[in-house]
């Protein structure tokens, strides 16, 4: 397996184990990035910045979304539903924004915290739904059987 094309490339389908070892290797990493930018203090002199963290989220994000593209592939969707999913994630952050801003422009501060608890707390369980919808597809539920329109079953060589 050319490793460097399965992390690069969108091409292709992969089975849950890819995914899965992305994800606990971008668990181990970001650890170890995490525990390097406490040992060198990165926090302390660069106003919060965690530099490592940084480092590391940046060079992770496009194997992420190789992965996670490829992870729809095998189960016959389109690699356009991890736009579809990014966007769902954020709709609930930018509802809850356009209230608040609105609130202050509107200058109810007054009832603010009344009005905004339930809106915060639905859109909470929109994201939460999003999410655990997007994670039952990426890591729980198995890939089309054979050969689909995005390459042959990555389960046919084993």
């Amino acid at each position: 397996m050319n490793w460097l094309k399965f992390f690069i490339s969108y091409e292709g389908r992969t089975q849950r184990a890819g995914y899965w070892l992305m994800i606990a290797l971008g668990y181990l990493v970001f650890v170890a990035a995490e525990l390097l930018d406490i040992l060198f203090r990165t926090n302390e002199f660069l106003n919060g910045y965690a530099l490592f963290e940084s480092v590391f989220l940046f060079i992770i994000l496009w194997p992420s979304l190789v992965i996670t593209v490829k992870r729809f592939h095998d189960t016959g969707r389109s690699g356009w539903w991890t736009l579809k999913f990014l966007l769902l994630s954020l709709a609930p952050i930018f509802i809850v924004l356009v209230l608040i801003f609105g609130i202050i422009q509107l200058k109810l501060l007054s009832v603010s915290f009344y009005v905004l608890k339930p809106i915060t707390y639905l859109a909470g369980f929109l994201l939460l739904g999003v999410q655990v919808y997007q994670f039952v597809i990426l890591a729980i539920l198995p890939g089309t059987r054979g050969p689909n329109d995005y390459g042959p079953d990555p389960l046919e060589r084993f």
